[in-house]
């Protein structure tokens, strides 16, 4: 039998089922790379703002690392999973959305007075003595471990999402 087939593979019209075979699979394959398919992964719909992959990926990545410094392992996305992480942070996420959407609603804005005495209140930016200091909020080299525990990033958000029950003209963020 196996000779058989062999006598045949030799044929004519063998060889053109295989050429159209490999067409056919050869255009399949490559009209992916055409098409033209948005490269932005929606994961969730907030009203009319998206929340896209690579959005959920960096806020669980800076949750990782914020855990990671905070029991002093290493902690991998497996664990994350686990422990329910990456549902955390997407539902911190679309809660952050609907607030941000809420709050231009309500045409809520948080004043630049209440920004700067949340960012010199806060101990991140202080000396060891207690003073403010705006160097540490300009040092580039502390910027994403300033930004895990806390720092300033988002203060505008932090401010309205709703921490304190006070108005906000009344209360400083607590960033």
């Amino acid at each position: 039998m196996l000779q058989a087939i062999r006598s045949k593979a030799g044929s004519f019209v063998v060889k053109g089922l295989f050429v159209l075979l490999i067409l056919t699979f050869g255009i399949w394959g490559i009209g992916d790379i055409f098409r033209n398919r948005p490269t932005d992964t929606v994961i969730a719909t907030v009203g009319d703002q998206n929340i896209r992959a690579e959005d959920l990926q960096a806020a669980v990545r800076r949750e990782l690392e914020r855990l990671s410094a905070r029991f002093g392992a290493a902690v991998d996305i497996q664990q994350a999973k686990k422990l329910g992480v990456i549902d955390n942070v997407l539902d911190e996420l679309i809660d952050r959305s609907l607030l941000e959407q809420e709050a231009a609603r309500l045409r809520l804005e948080v004043s630049d007075d209440v920004i700067r005495n949340a960012t010199t209140n806060n101990p991140n930016f202080r000396t060891p003595d207690g003073h403010f200091d705006r160097a540490l909020t300009d040092a580039p080299r502390d910027t994403a471990e300033r930004l895990a525990r806390g720092g300033n990033a988002g203060c505008r958000g932090t401010a309205i999402d709703g921490r304190s029950a006070a108005p906000v003209s009344e209360r400083e963020a607590d960033c």
